[in-house]
């Protein structure tokens, strides 16, 4: 009897942590915007990412040494939405 009852609040409590950890995981921003395998140096990878148009690039080990570069983004700081001084 304790078994039936263990496993019927299995299947609940992993639904609910689902639930919870879906968007935790899927909020995180991707280390990479692009990246190659292999990452002989930090300065060799620094320049590949600026000659293909990347902001920069840094040598980065998951399961192996990944040259990581990364993402040009710009901050809008002028946006209607953003600026205190907007007329009616």
């Amino acid at each position: 009897m304790a078994t039936k009852k263990f496993s019927s609040l299995i299947l609940p409590l992993l639904m609910v942590l689902t639930l919870v950890l879906l968007p935790i995981i899927s909020g995180k921003r991707r280390p990479c915007q692009d990246w190659r395998y292999g990452c002989s140096s930090r300065v060799a990878c620094n320049a590949k990412c600026l000659s293909l148009g990347y902001k920069g690039g840094d040598c980065v080990m998951f399961a192996f040494p990944v040259c990581c570069c990364k993402i040009n983004q710009q901050l809008q700081d002028d946006t209607p939405t953003s600026s205190p001084n907007m007329a009616d």
